[in-house]
């Protein structure tokens, strides 16, 4: 059986345009966090993105989320941010792939 003939493929599609829409604003909430916030506040950006990627089976990107989640609710402020370096590129990657990935996809 087929997306289309389980009707999943609207809702797939629906996933993938939210997660290119809103991508830019969590990588930048998320950096905002990492820049000047408390552990607090860089967990609860990574865990709201974290949530994102694994949906869309991005691992590896949720994969350093949560080490910068974890790190950051831990108190390693420090850690979360040296994480956070490598979360940016991967982000733009997987965001990238996404949208030619999706250009190539039918509407209907």
């Amino acid at each position: 059986m087929t997306l289309r003939e389980a009707g999943a493929e609207q809702a797939l599609y629906s996933i993938i345009d939210t997660f290119v829409r809103q991508a830019p604003d969590r990588l930048a909430a998320l950096a905002g966090a990492v820049a000047g916030g408390t552990g607090d506040e860089i967990a609860k950006a990574a865990h709201v993105y974290r949530g994102a990627a694994a949906t869309i089976g991005a691992r590896e990107l949720a994969g350093l989320l949560e080490t910068v989640e974890t790190t950051a609710r831990a108190g390693d402020v420090e850690q979360a941010r040296e994480t956070f370096e490598r979360v940016s590129p991967i982000a733009h990657a997987v965001t990238d792939y996404l949208r030619q990935q999706r250009a190539s996809l039918p509407e209907e």
